[in-house]
């Protein structure tokens, strides 16, 4: 019951705001493939500007970190622990490494990313491979935002949607969500749609008869396919045009949810 910096869990540890933080505890019987896995991932959330980042990629008070031409994914949390923030008058003579961003998307949606790239990195390291077709199979991601929590039914009412008849994976169904709710609001009193009845039950109804999708990505749960080894860094374009016209590619984390 202690694993994360040997405080309980129930103890809040300060953490460095520019350094990741990832623990896991493994269970007693590694065999035991019933009994999960606990990780706790912190993503680095050091103080930035983030107008400079939507303009400049890494420009000075931006936190990066360097990835040389021949790194491998499974060097991306050492690389990441050699983070710096980029500083006027900072010589650099280093024209082959890369400079990512720590953080290249923002709130819910950088923290899923991070959480992606981490279990990515992790089920494909040899301890924790089956040796089967397993390892090639897509994954189940589900959210549930910090404000909710899942009905008893969440997963036995979802995770059956994304199998056919005969129990096989059913690779068209990408995506299930079911409405969130809170208590305290009644439908007829929620003026706000907090509970996002009228999109559910109405506006989603009409459009496509089957209660819709909404935008937020609460109570959602995604069919990720499987990834392989060069996804965990990917090249997005600049938003600005150089001097010389042209739109120039810079490195960033993969996206699987952008913001």
């Amino acid at each position: 019951d202690k694993f994360l910096q040997g405080k309980e869990y129930s103890t809040f540890t300060p953490m460095p705001p520019e350094q990741d933080v990832c623990r896991f505890k493994v269970p007693d019987d590694k065999k035991d493939t019933t009994l999960p896995w606990m990780y706790f991932t912190s993503r680095a959330k050091p103080k930035e500007d983030a107008r400079n980042i939507m303009v400049q990629h890494v420009a000075v008070g931006t936190w990066y970190y360097k990835v040389p031409p021949n790194a491998s994914p499974s060097q991306w949390l050492s690389l990441r622990k050699q983070c710096q923030e980029m500083v006027y008058a900072h010589l650099d003579d280093d024209e082959l490494s890369a400079k990512v961003p720590l953080r290249s998307s923002h709130g819910k949606a950088g923290g899923l990313n991070f959480v992606d790239n981490y279990i990515t990195i992790v089920n494909d390291r040899p301890e924790n491979r089956y040796g089967d077709d397993q390892d090639e199979a897509p994954s189940l991601y589900a959210i549930a935002d910090a404000r909710h929590q899942f009905q008893p039914d969440f997963f036995t009412s979802c995770v059956p949607c994304f199998f056919d008849v005969d129990g096989q994976l059913n690779r068209r169904v990408a995506f299930t969500q079911a409405p969130q709710h809170y208590p305290e609001y009644q439908d007829k009193f929620d003026y706000l749609d907090n509970n996002n009845a009228q999109f559910f039950r109405l506006n989603a109804m009409i459009r496509n008869c089957c209660g819709g999708v909404s935008s937020c990505g609460t109570n959602g749960m995604w069919q990720i396919g499987h990834r392989d080894r060069l996804t965990v860094w990917q090249r997005r374009r600049k938003r600005v045009r150089d001097r010389d016209s042209r739109r120039r590619t810079e490195l960033i984390e993969r996206e699987q949810f952008h913001t």
